[in-house]
């Protein structure tokens, strides 16, 4: 009972130990979870707020669209009445597409869409009395969208085009129109030779843009390189704040399920200490068995002693027994022998005999009983040794497992410890969070006595505000005064801008020199009026050199793009060259390998209608060069019967027409065709061959129908139907067909 008492407590103990290894294990990643999922949520949070901020501070606009969003937003019943938004924010673009969808709508991001003309003229009117400069707007009554027809539709079916971008992004219908008008007739294409694919197929009738924010513009011209980012954000920002705030939330929905999940951990503690209690107490009472089962084993021991002890003895009686019976067996065999008994009374001999007799039978017996006795103590002894022994092994196993539910307890003494002591730090925490409470508290008693003396001073600030809304409209006046001048400056670096890029296009298009190239150029020393006189020294140099073509750069410009044009084209066609040579060095690979075949054919059939006509012999055809089998020669070796393998030019005439006949049924039997004309091939053959060659026509006849032109007779008897042309009278033809099948 024991045994199985400690047996039980240690498995209890071992699950308890397993359960408190996995509860910390459990605790520790829910911590490092929970720290995790908390800095992710501060992080997200962080970034939506800062998008939010820059979403309401119109953050990336340009001015005049930040202005008209504002008013929208604060008088949306006045000055900013039917605005509906910006291209940015009512266009929902994918992820994936985020790039090209910018790249193609560029300034157009910025475009105002207004419900009607009306509103679009009355904010231009707002834009002009303010001076915040221009913008583009989107009327929903005058914009008309422009869509791809059914003809250019069937050049999007090209492997890496995406499709039409308006069908590709999400809006409310409502702006379907607008939509169109800005992405209808453009094509996103995942790859630059995907959307060059599309544009050859459309003609460059429509504009086609890359993942990477490549353009190719209708009529050929191209766009591209790499992206600064100045206004990625406007368009992927409603995403982003989207994606942010359903992430917070799920993130703070894990923070509770794993906060749920910490107080689980926390309550399945407890429980688990008060088993551990319960175990320690089981282990306890098996501990007070297993002290009385090893009393229990010690009296055994002593039995086991005192049963050896009477083992011993009766080995001794038995001992004793056996000598008493040698004796009392020798005596009586002096007895017996009957020449130890003379002079001997007969009657002594025979009380004695008889009183030794008894004594034997007396040894015997008590021999049989110790005998009996020594089974009964040896079996009592077996059993109390096997119970000893059994006793043994428990007293072990019970130490041994007593010793592991020891160290078990240490552990779970520990693992208890531990969560008594983050505990006490949750208390802690737990009591600061009080006093962070009270001292809350008492601040908020302290800003509500400040805020008494605040009202006090803002009695005393509206006085000094009434004497601020006169400077105030000074200040207005000369805010209006400075905004004029810095418009006209705006305007004035706005010139000068594209001054200065006019003239960078000019160094180029002159020099094909950058700003920054041509930096290099710059001397230290140079002077306007030095200058002035090198022009004119250069002057009357190319007055000297004669007539000047103004034209030389321009016309270079256009000689170059003919010659890269042409350059292009060249190297398209040797492209184009190359592959068609190489397309008919497989086909001529393809045609030898099937002539070669077909011809090998052709041979074997050869020889056997050879054989057929002249009733024996061999024919055989031979390439010249095997190699070049579709250039050389063929040599046609014929070996008549009774005749020697010769050339067919060393035939007669006959034998030359039948081998040539041969030829012929070798071919249809090769390749049978529908219809065949033969024109006297039998004119001159003997009349033997002449049959032999009706024969095999009659019997070729079956897959192909034979017209024959022939005089002779042997051929005209085999043939189903004869037709002839005879003259009655002179100068009159008549024709005349006979079936022979009906005249038979």
């Amino acid at each position: 009972m024991a045994a199985a008492a400690i047996e039980e407590a240690a498995r209890d103990k071992a699950r308890l130990d397993e359960t408190e290894r996995g509860a910390a294990r459990e605790a520790e990643e829910l911590r490092r979870k929970a720290k995790a999922l908390s800095d992710s949520a501060n992080a997200v949070d962080t970034r939506v707020k800062m998008l939010r901020e820059l979403a309401d501070a119109y953050d990336g606009y340009q001015n005049a669209v930040r202005q008209i969003l504002r008013v929208s937003r604060q008088s949306p019943s006045r000055e900013g009445a039917g605005v509906c938004g910006v291209v940015a924010d009512l266009v929902r673009v994918p992820e994936q597409y985020e790039t090209a969808v910018e790249m193609a709508l560029g300034g157009a991001l910025q475009n105002v869409v207004t419900e009607d003309e009306h509103a679009a003229k009355r904010l231009i009117e707002y834009l002009r009395q303010g001076r915040y400069g221009r913008a583009t707007f989107l009327p929903l009554t005058t914009v008309r969208g422009r869509t791809l027809n059914a003809q250019e539709r069937g050049a999007l079916n090209v492997p890496g085009c995406l499709g039409v971008a308006s069908e590709l992004v999400s809006f409310d219908k409502h702006y379907q129109e607008v939509v169109d008008s800005l992405l209808g007739r453009t094509v996103l294409a995942e790859t630059m030779d995907a959307g060059l694919e599309v544009m050859r197929r459309c003609r460059q009738s429509f504009r086609t843009v890359t993942l990477l924010g490549d353009i190719l513009n209708p009529g050929g011209s191209m766009t591209g390189g790499s992206i600064q980012g100045k206004t990625a954000n406007l368009l992927s920002r409603s995403r982003e704040i989207e994606d942010g705030e359903a992430r917070l939330a799920r993130l703070r929905e894990d923070i509770s399920r794993l906060g749920a999940q910490s107080r689980k951990a926390v309550e399945s503690q407890s429980a688990r200490s008060k088993e551990l209690a319960a175990v320690a107490e089981r282990i306890r009472k098996a501990e007070i068995e297993a002290a009385r089962e090893h009393a229990r084993m010690h009296a055994a021991q002593s039995a086991l002693d005192s049963l050896s002890k009477q083992e011993a003895n009766i080995a001794k009686r038995a001992e004793q027994a056996r000598d008493t019976m040698l004796d009392v067996d020798e005596q009586l065999s002096h007895a017996d022998n009957p020449d130890d008994v003379d002079g001997v009374d007969q009657v002594a001999l025979q009380r004695e005999t008889l009183a030794l007799t008894d004594a034997r039978a007396q040894a015997r017996r008590e021999v049989e009983d110790a005998q009996e006795q020594l089974a009964t103590i040896r079996v009592t002894l077996a059993a109390v040794e096997r119970e000893a022994d059994s006793h043994r092994r428990d007293l072990s196993r019970l130490t041994r497992e007593r010793q592991e539910c020891g160290a078990s307890a240490a552990r779970s003494a520990r693992a208890i410890e531990d969560a008594r002591e983050l505990a006490e730090r949750e208390e802690t925490a737990k009591a600061a969070r009080e006093t962070d409470r009270a001292a809350s508290s008492s601040a908020l008693k302290k800003l509500t006595e400040d805020l008494a003396e605040l009202d006090a001073v803002h009695n005393k600030s509206r006085a000094v505000l009434d004497a601020l809304a006169a400077r105030e409209s000074d200040l207005r006046a000369q805010s209006m005064q400075t905004l004029d001048r810095a418009h006209r400056a705006q305007l004035q670096r706005a010139r000068l801008e594209e001054e200065r890029k006019s003239r960078q296009d000019r160094i180029w298009n002159a020099y094909e020199l950058t700003y920054a190239g041509a930096l290099e150029y710059r001397r230290a020393d140079f002077t306007l009026e030095g200058a002035y006189q090198v022009m004119e020294e250069c002057r009357q140099e190319i007055r000297g050199m004669g007539a000047v073509n103004a034209r030389a750069v321009e016309e270079y410009s256009i000689l170059k793009e003919k010659v890269d044009a042409l350059r292009v084209q060249h190297d398209d066609l040797v492209r184009a060259q190359d592959d068609l040579q190489e397309i008919i060095r497989g086909l001529l690979i393809k045609m030898q390998r099937r002539f070669t075949e077909q011809f090998a054919l052709l041979n074997g059939y050869f020889s056997e209608t050879f054989a057929a006509l002249f009733g024996g012999g061999q024919a055989s055809l031979m390439l010249q060069d095997e190699a070049n089998a579709l250039t050389c020669g063929i040599d046609v070796m014929v070996q008549p019967p009774g005749k020697r393998a010769q050339l067919l030019s060393l035939l007669s005439g006959g034998e030359r027409a039948l081998t040539a006949i041969a030829m012929l049924f070798a071919m249809l039997k090769l390749k049978p065709t529908p219809f065949c004309i033969l024109d006297e091939i039998d004119s001159a053959l003997d009349e033997a061959n002449v049959s032999n060659y009706a024969n095999a026509m009659a019997k070729y006849a079956r897959d192909t129908q034979f017209v024959v032109l022939t005089h002779r007779k042997g051929t005209m008897e085999r043939c189903q139907a004869l037709f002839g042309v005879t003259m009655a009278e002179k100068g009159v033809s008549r024709m005349m067909s006979v079936r022979l099948e009906d005249a038979v």
